[in-house]
């Protein structure tokens, strides 16, 4: 058992070895109070050995322990099963950020183009940088283009 992964999974618990650890925690977490009430309500009877009252308790005790182990696996199961919508989630709430980011991105850019003619056209009102910036983008667009 010691050579097994966690990604290998037993056919009877259908859970790798990490989850088994949890599930039989879990379990016993949920089976060992249950066994405490059932005998701390039923002690009065046991010890006078009503027949009746042991198998009564015997057979609460065996479907506490059950309820603990179905519990508990569906716990670990919920867990497992949750990762996929959250991960949907955060793929959703990247590509939107994403998007944003960008489209903030290209708008910074046609600001700060904005911008730096409106200083350049403030320093020098006879030069047109727009036709300046129209030629350099022709001519390195025609280079590109020759490549």
């Amino acid at each position: 058992m010691a050579d097994k992964t966690d990604e290998e999974r037993v056919s009877i618990w259908s859970t790798g070895d990490t989850e088994r650890t949890w599930l039989i925690l879990l379990a016993s977490v949920f089976f060992y109070p249950s066994l405490i009430l059932v005998l701390w309500h039923n002690w009065h009877k046991i010890v006078e050995f009503e027949y009746g009252t042991i198998i009564h308790a015997i057979s609460t005790i065996g479907s506490a322990g059950l309820f603990a182990v179905t519990l508990a696996f569906f716990i670990i199961e919920g867990v497992n099963l949750m990762i996929i919508p959250v991960e949907k989630i955060r793929e959703k709430i990247r590509t939107r950020t994403e998007e944003y980011l960008a489209t903030r991105f290209k708008e910074g850019q046609r600001r700060g183009y904005e911008e730096t003619i409106a200083a350049v056209q403030k320093m020098y009102p006879d030069v047109d940088i727009r036709a300046i910036r129209a030629a350099i983008e022709e001519q390195n667009g025609s280079a590109s283009n020759n490549k």
